[in-house]
C-alpha cells in the first residue's frame, strides 16, 4: 500500500509548507521575505498598471471574492530594496479559516472546485509586472496544461504563474534601489494591478514567443531581448 494515498491532503499540504518554511530559515531566506508594513511611510509614484478581464466561469462570485481577499493582503506590503516578495508568505493559507472560498482550480491536470480559486490570475498579474519592471524572478511555475481557447484567453500564454500552497510559489526580489508597492482591485468585470515606486522605475514589454507542437505548446519569454523563461504546456480543453 502506498502510504501517501491514505494521508489526508491537508496533512500533506501542511507538511510541505513546514518543509518549505524550514528551508527558508536554514538558507536565510525567511529574513528577506517582505511582510505587512506602513506603506504610507514612503512617497510613491505610479510606475506601471495592468488590467485583465475576469472571465465568467463556475464559482464566479467566489473567484472575485478570493481575488479581493488576496488584494487586501498584498496591498499591506512595502517591498524594500533587496527584499523578496513571496506570494504565499503574503497571501496566506487559501482556506476557509483565512476568508477564502471554493473556486475553479486546475488540480492534477483537471479543472475542479477547490479553495482559493482565482488566485492564479492574481499571481499571474504580479509575475507580468515583475517581468516588465526587470525584477529578479526567483521562483515561478507555469500551468501544466493550456486549457483556454484563444477567444477565452485573458493573458498571453507564458504570462501565467500558477501557485499551489506548500508546493509552488511565486517569488521575486526587488533588485532596484527603490521601495515598491503593489495595488490591486477586482470587481465582477476586471482585475487591475499597479506598481508604485519611490524612485524612477523603467518598464518594458515582455515578449512571449509561442511554438505549437503535436500535443504541446512551448513559450519562450523574453525581456529586453534576453530569454528569462521557457514554459511548456500540454493541450487540454475546458
Amino acid at each position: 500500500m502506498n502510504i501517501r494515498s491514505i494521508v489526508p491532503r491537508p496533512a500533506k499540504v501542511g507538511l510541505r509548507w513546514a518543509q518549505r518554511r524550514w528551508a527558508d530559515y536554514q538558507s536565510g531566506m525567511y529574513g528577506q521575505l517582505a511582510g505587512p508594513t506602513n506603506t504610507e511611510a514612503v512617497s510613491l509614484a505610479p510606475a506601471l498598471e495592468l488590467e485583465q478581464p475576469i472571465m465568467p466561469s463556475a464559482f464566479f462570485e467566489n473567484k472575485v471574492h478570493n481575488m479581493q481577499t488576496a488584494a487586501t493582503r498584498i496591498q499591506q506590503v512595502l517591498l524594500l530594496p533587496g527584499q523578496v516578495f513571496s506570494f504565499w508568505h503574503v497571501v496566506g493559507y487559501p482556506g476557509a479559516r483565512k476568508g477564502y472560498k471554493k473556486g475553479r482550480n486546475l488540480v492534477a491536470g483537471k479543472v475542479q472546485g477547490d479553495y482559493g480559486g482565482g488566485l492564479c490570475q492574481v499571481s499571474g498579474l504580479l509575475y507580468y509586472i515583475a517581468l516588465a519592471t526587470g525584477l529578479e524572478i526567483l521562483e515561478r511555475h507555469s500551468h501544466s496544461i493550456d486549457i483556454y481557447a484563444e477567444e477565452d484567453r485573458f493573458a498571453p500564454l507564458g504570462a501565467d504563474a500558477t501557485v499551489v500552497f506548500g508546493y509552488k510559489d511565486l517569488r521575486f526580489r526587488n533588485n532596484t534601489a527603490h521601495a515598491l508597492h503593489f495595488h490591486l482591485t477586482a470587481n465582477t468585470q476586471r482585475i487591475s494591478a499597479a506598481v508604485s515606486s519611490s524612485g524612477p522605475l523603467s518598464a518594458t514589454t515582455p515578449e512571449f514567443i509561442r511554438t505549437d507542437m503535436p500535443g504541446r505548446r512551448v513559450v519562450q519569454t523574453l525581456v529586453g531581448g534576453d530569454t528569462v523563461a521557457v514554459s511548456e504546456y500540454g493541450v487540454g480543453a475546458l
